[in-house]
């Protein structure tokens, strides 16, 4: 990239380097000639700034009162949990397929303790310690650039990102993040010094990284990207192949290693998309390609509103110095060379992955690019800001442009809270000011706009000091804007549960082995995080065994048969095992001894085969039915049977429903479920807004089936009303209804 003028004398303040040729030749390296005393106490600092970043990042995860992104954090505490009970990592007692390896084993430690709640408070201290330890080679990165205190600057930078409220959260984030940053480094050292012993750091660093989370491969091809980029910036000074030849190992290595690979994959006859575990399906999985284009662009607006356009403007001025003779070290080239093949490829994975698996922008999967955007701020401050116009200029046109590719009226809802950090206070803005999203879009821009001017305008001095300070205040102000809705949401899901949530645990031994049900309510997925967060809570809890509705996630799980007209329960194998206790959805009233309960589950004590004594079919949790909902009993006598059909809640239009119900004796459908033989007894009735109706039924023996039929249904949204379950006529509301058998004397 060609510069628009020459460079002044003075304009990188070469007199504070200096260059340092190692003895007997070889390749120098860039770094400020300090005292021993000043770069000890730097250190001395650099441990005070961790320690201090842990104390307050595991202050704010134990804020978060509960796993909240689901169903990743079950997965990842039953990886632990397993390896520090029996040195395996399982899902379920179940084979892991893969999710991840380091990271599990990482924080195992916390569940060698019996509390739930204590081995949940330190895993978040590990948590803590691991995502505050990226300072470290933040810090060492640095140093090869830049002073001792601008090093500092750089790691302290790094510990305030919003990122780390995700060390509330059991994610593979909190390993990933330390090791990305120690991995981008080593490449780094590896390029600038290409001895053995670097390039053979280098893809150790990938390997700790990759086996953290699968998704790391990327840093394969980050890595020969950086070389193709370091080889083309060395060649101004020396011949291709003396370019070349210093990374021939590294390269032959990677090579190597893939041969391998693929001789082992076919020797299994497996597909090379194998390897990658869980995320195998991402290979092949047929993105539109106009697509993939349109959300990378999307990603890379996003990752420039992450850093505040400042630091991406650094990096792309950095970018174009390097093609010039600009950047005259080998530590600075192998930095621009690593920043840019990292943040390119790591937005352009994440983004073709969005264009496929999620309709959000994934920023979770790409805040770890953020450290090398902030050691670029600080090179380029540490270099006497260099502006060469033209270059400066696109660089801060370019990032605040970025800004206005993101699509807020499509990404601008409650879905990015786990996913998309620095839209959050966007759309906390959203909220608060009039205008709607053109105001916040407007907002957004303006703030872009008014840090690219700061790049560009404000005087040296100044800026040296303003732009880091801003953009440590932009990442407090977003941290705490971030930490709001995360608690809240994760303390509406605590709401759920009982005061102690280990309430299985307590009835029953830690160690006893308690089956749960899942399958039993109209809306699986509300059913599901119920039982996710039962599970976590409660070491007890096995299973589930599926009652053939599938887990929404499609983790692994047993599978057992519900015979809905006799209301047995068998696994594959026989009887459930052991099947002392179980856990059962309250849709299904086991033939057992209750024993203790929450708003969605209850324990009970039952002698095997497992029996359900009665069972509900098309209620909420909330007891909201749709047209229809149904009851089964299986083993009793006769008796009465009192259904309560009402819409008190509802303040709504006295829109009336027609209520039809009928009982009959219980049989099995040619399409296996369950119907009515022959009515023994029907009733109508008509429900309005604000009242109900009770029917007391004469019933037949067991097994029995009774219906509730209202039409016509409702959505709330139709009168200004939100509610999740109005996507689709069979979604739409008819009335809460509730079931009370008694059995005849």
């Amino acid at each position: 990239m060609a510069t628009e003028r020459g460079f002044a004398r003075g304009e990188f303040r070469d007199e504070r380097i200096t260059t340092v040729a190692r003895a007997g030749g070889g390749w120098p390296r860039n770094a400020y000639v300090v005292p021993s005393t000043y770069a000890r106490a730097a250190g001395l600092v650099l441990a005070g700034l961790i320690l201090a970043a842990v104390v307050v990042h595991t202050a704010v995860a134990w804020r978060i009162p509960t796993p909240w992104i689901m169903i990743d954090e079950l997965v990842y505490s039953e990886l632990a949990k397993s390896f520090a009970e029996r040195g395996e990592l399982l899902i379920r007692d179940l084979p892991n397929p893969r999710f991840s390896i380091l990271y599990p084993v990482a924080i195992a430690p916390a569940w060698l303790v019996d509390s739930t709640a204590t081995s949940y408070g330190l895993a978040k201290v590990i948590n803590g310690v691991l995502m505050s330890l990226a300072a470290v080679p933040a810090y060492l990165w640095a140093r090869r650039l830049v002073s001792p205190l601008y090093s500092l600057l750089a790691a302290g930078l790094v510990l305030l990102l919003p990122a780390y409220v995700y060390t509330g959260t059991l994610m593979t984030e909190n390993a990933f993040f330390p090791t990305f940053v120690l991995a981008t480094y080593a490449f780094a050292l590896a390029l600038e010094r290409p001895t053995l012993a670097t390039q053979a750091l280098a893809l150790v660093a990938a390997g700790v990284a990759i086996t953290v989370r699968v998704q790391g491969i990327v840093l394969v091809a980050i890595l020969v990207c950086a070389t193709g980029i370091k080889v083309l910036f060395d060649l101004r000074g020396t011949t291709l192949r003396s370019a070349v030849r210093p990374h021939l190992p590294m390269l032959g290595a990677i090579a190597g290693l893939s041969l391998a690979y693929v001789a082992l994959k076919v020797a299994q006859g497996a597909s090379l998309a194998s390897g990658l575990g869980a995320y195998s399906g991402v290979i092949g999985a047929g993105y539109a390609w106009d697509e993939a284009a349109r959300w990378t662009f999307w990603h890379a607006g996003e990752l420039a509103l992450v850093v505040g356009v400042v630091p991406l403007a650094a990096l792309i001025v950095l970018a174009g110095l390097a093609v010039s003779p600009g950047l005259p070290s080998p530590a600075e080239r192998a930095f621009v060379a690593v920043g840019v093949s990292a943040t390119v490829l790591i937005v352009a994975q994440v983004g073709i992955f969005a264009s496929r698996f999620v309709p959000r922008i994934e920023e979770r999967n790409m805040f770890h690019v953020v450290p090398i955007l902030l050691l670029a701020l600080v090179f380029w401050i540490a270099r006497g800001l260099p502006r060469p116009q033209l270059l400066a200029g696109l660089a801060a046109a370019c990032s605040a442009a970025l800004l206005a590719a993101i699509p807020l009226d499509q990404l601008l809802n409650p879905t990015i809270l786990s996913d998309t950090f620095a839209l959050i206070p966007l759309l906390r803005v959203d909220s608060a000011v009039s205008g709607g999203l053109d105001t916040v879009r407007a907002l957004m821009m303006a703030g872009g706009c008014v840090a690219a001017l700061a790049f560009l305008l404000l005087p040296r001095r100044a800026a040296a000091v303003a732009l880091p300070l801003a953009l440590a205040g932009y990442f407090v102000i977003s941290t705490n804007s971030v930490l709001g809705p995360v608690e809240d949401y994760s303390a509406s899901l605590r709401g759920t549960l009982p005061a102690n949530a280990d309430w299985v645990d307590d009835r029953v031994a830690t160690n006893a082995d308690v089956p749960s049900l899942y399958g039993a309510s109209p809306d699986p997925f509300r059913e599901a995080v119920g039982l996710w967060q039962l599970e976590f809570w409660n070491r007890s809890v096995d299973g589930p065994y599926d009652l053939g509705v599938g887990d929404p996630a499609g983790i692994p799980q047993l599978q057992a048969t519900f015979d809905r007209t006799t209301g047995t329960i068998v696994a594959p194998g026989g009887e459930l095992a052991p099947a002392r206790y179980v856990v059962a959805p309250n849709a299904l009233d086991l033939d057992g001894r209750p024993l203790a309960a929450d708003a969605e589950h209850t324990l009970y004590a039952v002698e095997p085969p497992v029996q359900v004594e009665a069972s509900v079919d098309g209620v909420y949790t909330d007891g909201w039915m749709g047209s229809h909902a149904s009851y089964d009993r299986y083993t009793g006598s006769a008796g009465t049977l009192m259904v309560t059909v009402s819409r008190r809640l509802w303040r709504g239009p006295r829109k009336p429903g027609k209520i039809f119900i009928e009982i009959g004796p219980l049989m099995q459908h040619a399409d296996g479920l369950p119907e009515i033989t022959e009515a023994t007894a029907e009733r109508t009735g008509v429900i309005r807004s604000r009242s109900s109706q009770t029917f007391r039924i004469p019933t037949p023996k067991p097994p029995f089936r009774a219906t509730v039929y209202v039409e016509p249904t409702f959505s709330p949204a139709d009168y200004g009303q939100g509610d999740g379950r109005q996507l689709g006529a069979q979604r739409q509301l008819g009335a809460q209804v509730a079931f009370g058998f008694k059995p005849a004397r």
